[in-house]
């Protein structure tokens, strides 16, 4: 029951949600750094996630649905590359990479694909 209410809430809060759990009601997008930017495509119940950084290091992104998320954390090289999560009605994704040659953090820019 509790469960049930804060879903309600949840969904009243963030938009307005299908029997599905959801999907945005805008293309969700995000300025960052020009060093690190994610692209999405949203199949169903899983997001699509293209990664390009100009810098090597350890990105770290996550990805939000209505009811449950993922973190995850890669070793990446300078370039493109491709992750695929399991979510429930996307809400937003986000990430940063932190360069390996002097550990400033960088944060991804958001964008649909």
């Amino acid at each position: 029951m509790i469960n049930r209410l804060l879903l309600a809430f949840a969904c009243a809060t963030l938009a307005a949600c299908s029997s599905s759990g959801g999907t945005p009601s805008a293309p969700y997008s995000s300025a960052g750094d020009q060093q690190c930017a994610i692209t999405y495509a949203v199949h169903g119940g899983n997001v699509d996630l293209t990664v390009t950084t100009t810098v090597a290091g350890e990105l770290s992104y996550s990805v939000v649905g209505v009811a449950d998320g993922s973190d995850a954390g890669t070793t990446v090289t300078a370039g493109k590359h491709t992750f695929t999560e399991h979510v429930s009605g996307f809400r937003r994704t986000s990430g940063t990479v932190t360069a390996a040659s002097d550990k400033t953090v960088y944060h991804c820019s958001v964008a649909p694909a």
